[in-house]
């Protein structure tokens, strides 16, 4: 009975709690919970000075667990504060209250489990969050500051391991790159994402067979992975091998028809292979989806089918007067 009456009493604070941010009330709530930390301190003081050691020890106790459930109503004020600021993308100020939350938790007499994991939960999404804002802005080596200060927080969070992968990626730090996203798969084996990303770093790297075994891995995971159809195209074309190239883009599509660049590298496949009427009807139809796409080519293609046309009619016409 009593736990459930403890639960419904937390719940109910927590509510309260987001109430007193959300009317910006929250710095006197906190004032209050410092005020009360000091009487309880003062009350503390006194208890040790009692003779009866076993009054004394019985009264130090009931106080210390009071300071306790103090602190614990504090480490969720200050939660909700950071995850405000968060929201609000004032990221570093988010983070200060997150710090001051842990700091509290370690000072209590029995640190609280549960608002530990609680205060780590929230930095490590907002940390992640920040990193992900940095890695769009092209601020590399600050994402890789919030995924290791995540890290530092959960030495299994994948996530932070996963995304200091990619800031290594844009870095182009490939090596440090295939570091992050092996550190990534040891933790998930089935993390599909960075099986995909370490083909990509060893496709950067010029290890195509390496980058093949990756992708090749990712269709293990998932077989209608369709980007994994599409890197494989890729280094087929790389290596000249166009029938397997085609092949795989083909795979790429059925499973995913919007897909402009495989479209379109299925027609430079066929180019290679000087098969052009083919290769003109997959560059249209790519440049179709995607008008962005090598606008450049587009002109020259509408001049080869020109040229191609006036071919087979001269061809015709020699055939007829032959």
């Amino acid at each position: 009975m009593e736990k459930v009456v403890n639960m419904i009493k937390s719940v109910i604070y927590e509510v309260e709690v987001k109430l007193l941010v959300g009317k910006g009330e929250i710095s006197e709530e906190q004032k209050d919970k410092e005020k009360e930390i000091e009487k309880l301190k003062k009350r503390l003081d006194y208890a040790k000075s009692i003779e009866d050691p076993a009054r004394k020890f019985e009264e130090m106790n009931i106080v210390k667990k009071m300071i306790d459930d103090v602190h614990s109503e504090e480490i969720k004020l200050l939660i909700e504060q950071g995850n405000q600021l968060a929201e609000a993308k004032v990221f570093e100020e988010a983070f200060e209250f997150y710090e001051k939350a842990l700091k509290i938790n370690e000072i209590m007499e029995e640190p609280d489990i549960k608002n530990k994991d609680l205060v780590k939960t929230s930095y490590k999404r907002e940390l992640i969050n920040k990193a992900n804002l940095e890695i769009e802005k092209k601020n590399f080596d600050s994402a890789i500051k919030s995924c290791a200060r995540a890290i530092e927080l959960d030495n299994n969070f994948i996530k932070a391991i996963y995304y200091t992968g990619i800031a290594y990626s844009n870095k182009k730090k490939h090596e440090m790159a295939i570091k992050s996203f092996e550190n990534a798969v040891s933790l998930d084996p089935n993390h599909i994402d960075s099986w995909s990303n370490i083909g990509l770093a060893y496709e950067h790297l010029n290890n195509l067979e390496k980058a093949k075994q990756a992708y090749e891995k990712t269709l293990e995971i998932k077989p209608d992975f369709f980007m994994a159809f599409y890197n494989i195209a890729n280094i087929f074309k790389q290596t000249g091998e166009f029938d397997k190239a085609i092949e795989n883009y083909m795979k790429a599509t059925i499973l995913e028809p919007d897909l402009a660049r495989a479209w379109f590298f299925m027609g430079c496949s066929y180019f290679d292979k000087e098969e052009y009427n083919d290769g003109i009807k997959y560059l249209e139809k790519a440049i179709k989806l995607d008008p962005n796409l090598a606008q450049d080519i587009h002109p020259l293609i509408k001049t080869l089918k020109v040229s191609i046309d006036k071919l087979k009619e001269s061809l015709s016409f020699l055939f007829l007067n032959r």
